[in-house]
């Protein structure tokens, strides 16, 4: 026979189960009726750093309780964010392809006419180079120079740099339309041995990994460690850093206006030594990618997933 304690226990799990229930009908109803979730209402823009990092560790609980994701949810989630990572990273370069451009290149292996050969090698490369991070954060592989090394070599491949690709640059670079100078050639494997042993300390002063993330990526482009694909390679290692710490991409868009806030979020940062527009771009653009993938999920409570993105929505629905 349980005592008061246990059967007080049980009613409260029941209690909790049935309020769970009932936010997943009206969820249901909604989309039934072709509601949307706001979930940007309920997580609202905020220009306090630390709210936003708040933010984003709340929306990543919500991500948890649906993990692990089944392979149909993965697939139909990675097939679509992948892509537009792809696009919009490539296109924050210059490339000229489309989205759709992208996807017929990536999934028929055909050219597009009229389209330089180049561009298409650049979303090969860059889909190539992100499936070799999700397969090294699958095996659990360190971040370390070798994976960045590696990350370059792929990014290049085939371009007229491939012969000085996956290594440091020993050439003097400038960087078109910034007033950031690089550091000089042969000072770039000092630097770069200076940033490891400050990334290892950040993960050890227990910086927030979201924040570490966005330091990566801008320290590796402010060395601009190889003679091309700066840009991509250190979006692609802030990618693996958030996927391998149970984050999602932080998808940085290529279309004018927002091309133009990511460089001068970059040149201030460079120039000023001022890191909060960058960090502010970096926290907006993970925010909005665990959004867009929890909008596409679906609770289900009777295998136990979803149920603290239900609690949360709860005021909402």
């Amino acid at each position: 026979m349980p005592n008061a304690g246990e059967s007080m226990g049980k009613e409260e799990l029941l209690s909790v189960q049935n309020r769970l229930q009932e936010c997943l009908r009206t969820l249901n109803e909604k989309s039934m009726s072709n509601q949307s979730i706001d979930l940007k209402g309920l997580f609202p823009h905020t220009e306090n750093p630390q709210e936003l990092l708040t933010q984003i560790d709340e929306l990543k609980k919500c991500l948890d309780s649906f993990r692990p994701l089944t392979p149909a949810e993965a697939k139909s989630l990675s097939d679509a964010f992948d892509l537009e990572y792809t696009y919009e990273s490539n296109r924050i370069e210059g490339n000229s392809l489309t989205l759709a451009e992208t996807q017929v290149v990536l999934e028929r292996g055909v050219t597009v006419a009229g389209k330089p050969l180049i561009h298409h090698l650049e979303a090969i490369n860059h889909r190539d180079a992100l499936l070799l991070v999700k397969r090294l954060v699958d095996e659990k592989t360190p971040l370390t120079p070798s994976v960045l090394l590696e990350i370059n070599r792929i990014i290049l491949k085939g371009s007229v740099y491939e012969d000085k690709s996956g290594r440091f640059r020993t050439e003097p670079v400038r960087i078109k339309g910034s007033r950031h100078v690089p550091p000089n050639y042969m000072v770039v494997p000092d630097r770069m041995n200076e940033l490891y042993q400050d990334f290892q300390k950040w993960q050890a002063d227990g910086r927030h990994p979201v924040q570490i993330a966005a330091d990566l990526h801008f320290h590796l482009v402010r060395i601009h460690p190889f003679v091309d694909g700066n840009g991509r390679s250190a979006r692609l290692m802030m990618s693996f850093w958030l996927l391998q710490n149970g984050y999602t991409i932080a998808n940085l868009k290529g279309d004018d206006s927002d091309r133009i806030h990511y460089y001068n979020a970059l040149e201030t940062a460079s120039v000023d030594g001022n890191l909060e527009p960058f960090h502010a771009l970096i926290y907006e653009r993970e925010k909005a990618s665990l959004i867009w993938h929890l909008e596409g999920l679906v609770p289900d409570i009777e295998h136990g997933r979803g149920g603290y993105y239900l609690q949360t929505i709860k005021p909402i629905v």
